[in-house]
């Protein structure tokens, strides 16, 4: 009876997490536990980067057992390190394997390298090419100006994507049928702060339905951004952005310069890359 008894308790305790992790519990094809293990994966940030097992179970729901064994795991595959001296983990090179494949096979990246190279120096700001991860969009390759002093992002770093002038041109790109999905989804997660941040949007799908672009007064702490959508692999939408210091903008630049350079910038890369559908070709002729 003991041995049943617990059994229940773990059984009780594996659908708590998977309730507090938002999984479904009727999807039969959904991997909880590989799931779970992700999650504890994505508790990292360049903030903070030694977490202990108290902070993973208050950042992913899950039960402390749970993250216990979680932990464990991780550590025996290589894709997290325990410090003993501070009882916390870190991630370990093991989890660079799993990106490598995917930057390797992005081709685009070589391609567009020089174009966003050229307006970088150009501007004296960073250029960035990102693709969207769930409710984020990500950076997949940066460059800064030779002469700059900014930071770019680095690759890898995420946002959200209703925040950055990239998401919100990857919005802008959508179908209709996924642009409704993901506002959606985003509703759902924004909460009460979502009315703001939908007015921002629907100012920036306007931008880009006149104009092609949307912008970021906001990218950063004194950095101004202007992006654009573009077709990747297998016609995936990506965004390209350019960030400029705010000192280095004069007058109405980031409007009568920057952003035609970078919608002609994008109709290169494409044409590089064999294709030339990308809604940026529709707009790129409107100065």
């Amino acid at each position: 009876m003991a041995g049943i008894s617990r059994r229940l308790q773990i059984l009780r305790t594996e659908e708590d997490d998977e309730v507090a992790a938002g999984h479904d519990l009727e999807d039969k094809q959904f991997a909880s536990t590989l799931a779970r293990g992700l999650a504890v994966l994505r508790c990292f940030t360049p903030e903070e980067q030694l977490l202990g097992n108290k902070e993973f179970t208050e950042r992913t729901g899950l039960s402390r057992p749970t993250i216990t064994r979680l932990t464990y795991t991780l550590t025996r595959l290589g894709y997290l390190n325990y410090v003993p001296k501070l009882g916390r983990y870190r991630l370990a090179p093991g989890v660079l394997s799993l990106g490598y494949p995917l930057l390797a096979g992005l081709t685009i990246r070589q391609i567009a390298r020089p174009f966003m190279q050229q307006l970088a120096d150009h501007c004296h700001g960073n250029v960035s090419l990102a693709m969207r991860t769930g409710l984020e969009m990500i950076y997949v390759d940066t460059v800064r100006s030779t002469s700059g002093m900014i930071q770019p992002p680095d690759i890898g770093a995420r946002f959200r994507i209703e925040i950055g002038a990239s998401g919100r041109a990857y919005i802008s790109a959508c179908d209709e049928e996924e642009r409704k999905a993901l506002l959606g989804q985003l509703q759902a997660a924004a909460e009460h702060e979502w009315p703001l941040r939908l007015a921002m949007i629907t100012e920036e799908m306007e931008r880009y339905q006149e104009r092609g672009y949307c912008i970021s007064l906001i990218a950063r702490p004194g950095i101004h951004a202007v992006a654009v959508p573009l077709r990747g692999p297998n016609s995936e939408i990506m965004a390209i952005s350019c960030g400029v210091p705010e000192y280095e903008l004069k007058g109405d630049a980031l409007h009568s310069d920057i952003a035609p350079r970078l919608l002609s910038i994008a109709r290169n890369i494409e044409t590089a890359f064999g294709l030339t559908t990308s809604a940026s070709h529709r707009h790129g002729d409107r100065r």
